[in-house]
């Protein structure tokens, strides 16, 4: 993104009413970037996850999902937000589960995936 782009999605008025910190959202970036990953899936027939672990915005999930499988989390709690907020397939994996966690996880997952057999 050039520098031209950023100041048309966060205008210097709206940039100098805020006060900081906080996060500013584009929904138009979030828009374009999510046409850019369709795109990716469509060529290629592959499957893109939102990684909660890197973004768990709920506010913004009505625009995602309307792009994007599902997601992925890193365990029960995770699994549980994208199961009731994003709505779509939920693949989540963790190093290692508690029994207690597993059951959980169990509940909202579509996918598990394991480090390993044991």
């Amino acid at each position: 993104m050039t520098d031209k782009q950023h100041l048309a999605d966060f205008p210097k008025k709206i940039t100098d009413r805020v006060k900081t910190p906080c996060y500013l959202i584009s929904e138009a970036v979030i828009r374009r970037n999510c046409e850019l990953l369709d795109s990716v899936q469509k060529r290629t027939g592959a499957k893109i996850l939102l990684a909660l672990k890197a973004f768990a915005m709920p506010a913004v999930f009505p625009i995602i999902k309307k792009y994007l499988h599902g997601v992925c989390a890193s365990g029960p709690i995770e699994a549980q937000l994208g199961r009731e907020e994003f709505g779509r397939e939920v693949h989540t994996y963790s190093p290692a589960f508690t029994d207690e966690q597993f059951e959980r996880t169990l509940q909202f997952s579509d996918h598990i995936i394991f480090n390993s057999v044991s």
